[in-house]
């Protein structure tokens, strides 16, 4: 048994221990070390042929007197701002995320970009916390869907529950295999999946989406002469595309538009919202 903390965390730095082996090592030989780190320090990860690099520090929960919570955090590289937060219940073997936040400098490879491009900061640390969950031997993994895209004004976003919804039949998670908690739920996201995989252009009644956006105070002076110009000759032209295809190309090109009129479109085409927005996945 080690003296302190301090010669427990000493002799880990001396071994070549990987992240699991490490967070085993401290439990096993200090059980009582509530202070402080458990890590802390640069990781690397393999996702899709590409090494990532990321700043990971862990720590026990100083109210859990039974030592089975523990705090794990991804901060950001150079400002210190946690990228991704969630718990680990050892005994469980379960995860609930509790933030993912969509900072810059949260990871760092070393591709050279030629005629790729790589994923959005939000998609590339869900998979890194998936990853580092498999390391852990973790099973379940919980969160709260409260994922958005931000538009390039810095303002405008988008709750990617109904947005992604509209544009890929499916919320944002579950492109990372999340499904609903609750059976209700599931019901509802097997439903809007069938809604939109049928859905066309033309089974939106644009006519009443565009009196009902008008009647917003400042709709009609920000963006009618862009329906006059580009989005009703779009509308005419696609009516017999599919409609996330169409949703996707707006939320992409027309951001800000988007995120003032995707609730309607969500409500209009008869899509069910979550009574819960807790999802979870199995691994």
């Amino acid at each position: 048994m080690y003296q302190s903390a301090h010669e427990c965390i000493e002799s880990i730095k001396s071994k070549p221990y990987g992240l699991y082996e490490t967070l085993n090592h401290v439990i096993t030989h200090y059980p009582h070390y509530m202070l402080n780190q458990i890590g802390g320090s640069i990781k690397s990860i393999t996702i899709d042929s590409i090494e990532y690099f990321y700043n990971l520090s862990m720590s026990f929960d100083l109210n859990d007197e039974s030592e089975n919570t523990i705090n794990v955090r991804i901060y950001q590289f150079e400002d210190k701002n946690p990228c991704v937060a969630f718990f680990i219940d050892k005994q469980n073997k379960s995860v609930i995320i509790e933030d993912l936040m969509h900072y810059d400098d949260c990871y760092r490879h070393n591709v050279k970009l030629r005629n790729r491009s790589l994923k959005g900061t939000g998609t590339i640390m869900m998979k890194i916390v998936i990853e580092l969950c498999k390391t852990f031997g973790i099973k379940k993994i919980e969160l709260s869907d409260r994922s958005y895209y931000r538009c390039t004004d810095g303002t405008s976003t988008i709750n990617l529950s109904e947005g992604h919804t509209l544009s890929n039949g499916v919320p944002w998670y579950s492109t990372f295999g999340f499904l609903p908690l609750f059976d209700i739920d599931k019901d509802r996201y097997e439903y809007n999946k069938r809604v939109i995989e049928r859905a066309k252009v033309k089974d939106m009644d644009w006519e009443k989406l565009i009196k009902k956006l008008i009647k917003l105070p400042h709709f009609k002076k920000k963006y009618n002469k862009l329906f006059e110009s580009q989005i009703i000759p779009l509308i005419e032209t696609n009516m017999n595309e599919k409609f996330s295809v169409f949703a996707k190309y707006l939320m992409y090109n027309y951001c800000e538009l988007f995120s003032d009129m995707y609730l309607e479109m969500f409500n209009m085409l008869g899509l069910q919202q979550y009574s819960k927005k807790l999802m979870v996945l199995y691994l």
